[in-house]
């Protein structure tokens, strides 16, 4: 399935062409070379279609709020960045809500094998390399040594010893609450990968389209009506739901920077194109 449009050229004046992406609408703005280097604030939307037994598919997947730090080589002309979670929330699906705590999202272990290329002439933006790990620990390759497919791996050798209580809550992996039509905890695992893909819109800002995948696990829950692994989650067909903005800031930013501009709006809320 291809989840991004190809881009095409719009041919004005003379030197290198501007791009318009015709996936988000959008016309960017060029940048020098090595002007994206610096501390960012960005949000990952990730729409997910839930397939729920009887009720047919449902809108899901949740938002990262992300604090990106990134230099710039001008001899290989790539962009190395390492990004934390900093928050973020799921979807309600079904009048259920089913969330990790606020802390939790701080607690993901640092992503820093980020690579970002940019064509800074035409202002093509194309990120790769962000994991996230949820109650999983000492990987060899974040992106690809292997973790627990089924709950009898993930608690029993080889590897388990990558299984963690992540949020210290005495639980294993990670607790989701879970509120709604029913409640109580799930406890989970989850490698989640993203790459993003998009233009730049100046030296402080870039959007565009995101793809992301999950591996999750689900070890157990409170809730005995309800088997958190019944309902299976896939790619949301159209791929402008899933989308991301980052927007500069201060250099000596965290996390607590990045929250204050989602609240300040300095981040959208909603679907910038």
């Amino acid at each position: 399935m291809r989840y991004i449009l190809p881009l095409s050229l719009l041919f004005i004046g003379c030197g290198p062409d501007p791009i318009y992406d015709d996936a988000i609408n959008v016309e960017a703005i060029p940048i020098e070379e090595g002007e994206l280097a610096g501390v960012f604030a960005a949000q990952n939307t990730a729409q997910s279609l839930v397939q729920i037994p009887i009720f047919g598919d449902e809108d899901g997947g949740g938002i990262n709020y992300l604090l990106i730090k990134r230099t710039y080589n001008p001899e290989t002309k790539l962009y190395k960045q390492s990004t934390q979670v900093c928050g973020g929330r799921n979807f309600t699906v079904m009048e259920v809500s089913n969330s990790p705590s606020s802390s939790a999202y701080q607690m993901v272990p640092e992503s820093t094998e980020e690579v970002l290329k940019v064509d800074h002439e035409r202002g093509i933006y194309e990120s790769s390399g962000h994991v996230q790990l949820w109650g999983l620990r000492n990987l060899t390759e974040p992106s690809s040594s292997p973790i627990p497919e089924t709950k009898k791996q993930a608690r029993n050798p080889p590897l388990n010893s990558h299984v963690y209580d992540m949020d210290g809550d005495g639980k294993e992996g990670v607790t989701s609450v879970v509120s709604g039509l029913v409640s109580g905890e799930v406890y989970f695992l989850q490698r989640k990968k993203s790459s993003f893909k998009g233009v730049t819109l100046g030296p402080d800002r870039c959007l565009g389209l995101s793809q992301n995948s999950y591996e999750t696990i689900f070890l157990g829950d409170t809730i005995a009506i309800w088997d958190p692994g019944e309902g299976n989650a896939e790619v949301h067909p159209d791929p402008q739901k899933s989308w991301f903005e980052e927007v500069r800031l201060p250099d000596d930013s965290n996390c607590t920077t990045v929250m204050e501009a989602v609240k300040s709006g300095k981040l959208s809320t909603s679907r910038p194109f």
